[in-house]
């Protein structure tokens, strides 16, 4: 567990503002709580600077160096602190070079060594400019010693590459490399020495002139050719090895984010497809062409595509969110929740609306640490309020896309519902037939032949996206359970569901706003008079939906029973987010139902296409009063049913009892 205290809090509305410079001791074994939101900082040291909250997570520099691994993945959402733990590492570790000549500059003059070791921001002495002895220096300070500032790092983002097709990822990929060479260009003036050196032979000179125009080249013109981005990263790897006379770490970021963003773009062709694996495989030689110039290569992303890589797979440790041992060092901990909710006054009513909120991610190698997303908690402590951050700051182009495959967004009716579902596992790893699977998912759409693996596999890809939390059940290692933990996802997704049905089914906001406004008043109205205006309301605006331009023959004769299903979750979720009413809809047959309750009073609505007998369909809705009672309704049950008919007309009847 990783203890923490306050800079400069993320504030609930009763607590005073201190200054950005004002230390406030919180623990004493803790360093700084700031945040990254306001800012969205990525990177370690402007994250202390200028950010509002930072947890400390220097000991996993400790468990990274001490780790027997050369070869490591690991794998966890996005925002839950990888690319900063990735810098923070990349911060300790890294030699800092004079870019005029080239050499490295003694570790006491830097930076790095400043923030470390003499816990200062700044060069400066100016007690505002002093932070609290980092975690790494308190336990560890013998690696300190032994490692800090003191191995050349070769670190790439492949976050920004986002193709449209095979030519398109290559650029990309070249400027990555260009951007990463960049930042050792003191290596030309290195090899510009070894060219005007008088004491070197013509052969070197030679040869030390054909490397610095191949390095000028990559940095100066934009890498169009994939055997020269393939064969760059050996070039850095012996360069810097050869300079430094130390082995090199390579930092790999957002490894997977190119293959993620094929998937979820239907610009990218298929045929394309098979060229990005094999340019994953023939890039990735490098671990292998380089080794005896490499200390660590460390990846981090979402997805397990070891089947992609080719043979460095074998050497591959891959630390995913089920079985890895530094689950402490993403996200928050339970322990940092509790503490930062106290310091910030966060108690009562407000702290359990805001767990709820959260719910949490269970995490880590003994599944029994619960993780919650750190930008979510920031948003909320920032403005007071719970509000669906995640879903929103989140790229969401493969949820949307997946809810026009009928399976697919059932099951996330089914999620925003509270229900489960168990499935079988493919253990988080998805091989290359996986991800042209998932790419036909987002780019057939509707006409996509759902397979026996569609929906465990899209359940596999919303979880390591942090879209729903996964349960491993005892004895049984080939299925799992699948559910929606916390508010933010469930009202965050309901909203997607309702930008779909209203491109899917025409299904009007403004129409569904009344109905879903009046209903919540008759369920709340014990009066007869009122109820029976209100009644007529809820059927009056009913009867306008099915004469929308939008509801053709071919829906209604289609797709009747998914239009059905999909206005009762439509309402369903207007009640929940507008009303603050409880909501449950289920399907059973052709018949669907929705069951709404506050406060003790609720009711049942029952619809189906074309009914025979809306008599009897009245009944079946007042057969789910057990149900009723059993979720709390106890002073007024009402029930409703409702009949679309072929010829595009509504029938309603109701029934009111105590």
């Amino acid at each position: 567990m990783q203890p923490l205290f306050i800079l400069l809090p993320l504030l609930a509305s009763s607590t005073p503002v201190l200054s950005r410079r004002t230390c406030v001791c919180h623990k004493e074994e803790s360093v700084y709580c700031k945040t990254i939101i306001d800012t969205e900082v990525q990177e370690f040291k402007p994250l202390i600077r200028y950010g509002n909250m930072f947890f400390d997570k220097t000991l996993l520099i400790r468990e990274i160096l001490q780790s027997p691994l050369k070869l490591i993945q690991i794998n966890c959402p996005p925002k839950f602190g990888r690319s900063i733990n990735l810098d923070m590492f990349k911060t300790f570790v890294s030699i800092t070079v004079n870019s005029t000549t080239g050499e490295a500059i003694p570790r006491e003059q830097t930076p790095n060594y400043l923030l470390f070791v003499r816990h200062r921001l700044t060069a400066e002495y100016d007690s505002d400019k002093l932070i609290k002895p980092l975690m790494i220096y308190k336990h560890s300070p013998e690696l300190i010693i032994e490692h800090q500032g003191k191995y050349p790092v070769v670190y790439i983002d492949f976050g920004d590459i986002n193709p449209n097709n095979d030519a398109d990822m290559v650029d990309q990929f070249g400027i990555a490399i260009s951007r990463t060479f960049n930042y050792h260009k003191y290596m030309l003036r290195v090899l510009k020495t070894y060219v005007e050196g008088t004491n070197e032979t013509k052969e070197k000179k030679l040869k030390a002139r054909s490397l610095f125009k191949e390095f000028r080249d990559i940095i100066t013109e934009q890498v169009t050719d994939r055997s020269v981005i393939i064969k760059s990263m050996p070039l850095l790897l012996k360069l810097l090895y050869r300079h430094f006379q130390k082995k090199v770490y390579v930092l790999i970021d957002n490894f997977d984010e190119p293959l993620k963003k094929i998937i979820q773009t239907y610009m990218f062709p298929k045929a394309d497809v098979k060229y990005l694996f094999k340019f994953y495989e023939k890039f990735m030689s490098f671990v292998h062409k380089g080794d005896k110039y490499i200390e660590k290569v460390i990846l981090t992303g979402s997805m397990n595509i070891s089947d992609i890589l080719g043979p460095i797979s074998d050497n591959l440790t891959i630390y995913n969110t089920l079985n890895s041992p530094w689950t402490d060092f993403y996200g928050v901990t339970e322990k940092d929740l509790e503490d930062i909710f106290k310091y910030n006054r966060v108690t009562g009513e407000l702290s359990s609306k805001a767990m709820l909120w959260f719910g949490g991610y269970r995490y880590g190698a003994k599944y029994k640490q619960w993780i919650h997303n750190a930008g979510s908690v920031a948003q909320f402590l920032k403005r007071n309020e719970t509000l669906p951050y995640f879903v929103n700051n989140t790229d969401t182009l493969f949820l949307e896309s997946v809810l026009s495959v009928k399976p697919i967004r059932e099951l996330m009716e089914s999620f925003i519902n509270g229900k489960k579902a168990i499935v079988p596992f493919n253990n988080l790893i998805f091989t290359k037939d996986d991800f042209v699977h998932l790419k036909n998912v987002v780019t057939d759409g509707p006409d996509f032949q759902t397979q026996n693996d569609t929906v465990s596999l899209v359940l596999s890809y919303f979880y390591i996206n942090g879209f729903c939390d996964l349960k491993l059940l005892p004895n049984t290692t080939n299925y799992v359970e699948f559910k929606l933990n916390n508010k933010e996802l469930q009202i965050g997704i309901s909203r997607k569901l309702l930008s779909h049905y209203y491109i899917r089914f025409g299904l009007s906001h403004t129409l569904i706003d009344r109905v879903a406004g009046n209903l919540a008043m008759f369920c709340m109205t014990p009066e007869i008079e009122p109820s029976k205006r209100i009644f007529r309301v809820i059927q009056n605006t009913m009867n306008k939906l099915p004469q929308m331009p939008w509801m053709t023959p071919e829906l209604m004769t289609t797709q009747n029973d998914d239009l059905v299903y999909a206005t009762l979750n439509f309402i369903s979720i207007k009640l929940r987010l507008i009303y603050k009413f409880d909501t449950e809809v289920t399907k059973e047959g052709r018949i669907s139902y929705l069951l709404t309750w506050k406060k003790g009073f609720g009711g049942c609505v029952a619809m189906k296409y074309n009914t025979k007998n809306i008599t009897e369909l009245l009944h079946l809705s007042t057969l789910k009063r057990d149900r009723l009672t059993e979720i709390g309704v106890q002073k007024l049950y009402k029930f409703m049913a409702i009949d679309l008919s072929p010829n595009r007309t509504i029938t309603i009847t109701t029934e009111c009892n105590t």
